[in-house]
């Protein structure tokens, strides 16, 4: 194993050469070409140019900006943008980000302190990391600066600076406890200013989202990567991706971390950059890719993803299951009781109905017994009593007139006694 260094949003930062006796394989990591990173530590683009000399049998690379013409801005950009908004803020800044950007935390730290504000670190994930990155010498926080939240609460609202965790949204995090005033001593107000610095994560858009009004219903102003140059990707641009496979040159090329889209873009770009289409693999979870002195190919595919606990049973719910508690979760559960006595010739008696999760008036309620009243009525007058028979009209029957007049779909459940 042979490290290279790389520069992403944390610290040390490596892509991984692993000999085989199957071949040589570069792990790229997450990555990209960034010539002014903070702490001053480039991607070394020569071990990377040596190690394509050597050769490369497979090149493992990152993919999640694929799709993304151009180069990605360097860290210090964000820096910058810092150093422009805030001297022209009088109320809060909080600050969210990743817990592992140092450098972000770092960047942010520094403009503060010029601007004459205290340091509050927010969030339990964000208040490790810094103390280990602290005790590593990664940052450099003056020590007066810092104060905890208890403290932060009783400063004016223009000598604080809020470095915070929550910038994905996650329900119990800093950020959304502030956005909907949950948290214990930080809050804010018209006049503060809260930044988002980073990007939501794909499927974490709503979440994110939902902060955001809750903060603007709060009366701040939110400043995210759409509306301010606040955040930088940590990952490799399309031309970064080209330098990649131009220094690497590798035999057989495998798109790796992003959605299948991304994946698919950078397959895209090693066939431009002259890789033959039977060369790359595109692989999902759960495939198996065997390189061997011949090239690299899928064999196999074992079971992956979501795996359903259900009390004491893993991984054995069955669709039909998982369906049916959705619709409960989604409409509720009507459930109609009809005791039949055979005992009298096929007497039925008015049925009852049970009804969970359903919140609906009293009226309808009260239409619905009465068309199951009618339809047990009718089959008994027909001598038609045979039970399955019967719950299949009563289901019918209900169901449409709950879908007629409300749009939805309840699980009906028509249950028949014989007595």
């Amino acid at each position: 194993m042979e490290f290279v260094r790389v520069a992403h949003s944390i610290p040390d930062s490596v892509a991984l050469v692993i000999e085989t006796d199957a071949g040589r394989v570069v792990h790229t990591g997450d990555w990209k070409l960034d010539h002014t990173p903070v702490d001053g530590l480039k991607t070394d683009v020569g071990k990377l140019a040596e190690i394509g000399n050597r050769g490369v049998d497979l090149l493992l690379g990152d993919s999640t900006n694929a799709e993304r013409p151009g180069t990605t801005g360097s860290e210090r950009l964000v820096g910058e943008a810092f150093r422009a908004l805030f001297p022209l803020r009088r109320g809060r800044i909080l600050v969210a980000s990743f817990a592992s950007n140092i450098h972000r935390m770092q960047q942010a730290a520094d403009v503060a302190v010029e601007c004459g504000r205290k340091i509050t670190v927010v969030g339990r994930s964000m208040r490790k990391n810094l103390n280990i990155a602290r005790n590593l010498g990664y940052v450099d926080f003056p020590e007066e600066a810092l104060v905890n939240p208890d403290e932060a609460a009783l400063l004016p609202p223009d000598r604080i600076l809020a470095l915070c965790t929550g910038s994905q949204g996650e329900p119990l995090s800093a950020l959304t406890r502030i956005a909907y005033g949950d948290h214990p001593t930080l809050s804010v107000e018209p006049g503060d200013t809260v930044i988002i610095s980073a990007k939501p994560v794909p499927g974490n858009e709503l979440r994110v989202h939902d902060s955001i009004n809750q903060l603007a219903r709060a009366g701040a102003e939110v400043l995210h990567e759409e509306i301010a140059p606040v955040h930088v990707s940590g990952h490799a641009y399309q031309e970064e991706l080209r330098t990649m496979l131009s220094l690497l040159r590798p035999r057989y090329v495998m798109p790796i971390h992003g959605e299948y889209r991304m994946l698919a873009a950078h397959a895209k770009l090693a066939r431009d950059a002259g890789v033959p289409e039977e060369r790359i693999v595109l692989a999902e979870n759960g495939s198996v890719v065997e390189l061997a002195r011949g090239g690299a190919r899928l064999v196999d595919h074992v079971a992956s993803g979501v795996t359903f606990v259900d009390g004491l049973r893993v991984g054995d719910v069955k669709d039909v299951a998982l369906r049916d508690r959705r619709r409960l979760a989604d409409d509720g559960v009507l459930i109609v009781v009809t005791t039949l006595a055979q005992s009298d010739g096929g007497e039925v008696a008015p049925p009852e109905l049970i009804a969970r999760g359903f919140a609906e008036s009293d009226e309808l309620l009260d239409e619905l017994r009465t068309e199951a009243h009618r339809v047990v009525r009718e089959l008994a007058s027909e001598h038609a009593m045979e039970i399955k028979l019967l719950q299949e009209h009563i289901h019918d029957a209900v169901g449409q007139i709950v879908y007629d007049r409300t749009r939805r779909r309840p699980m009906v459940l028509p249950v028949v006694i014989e007595v």
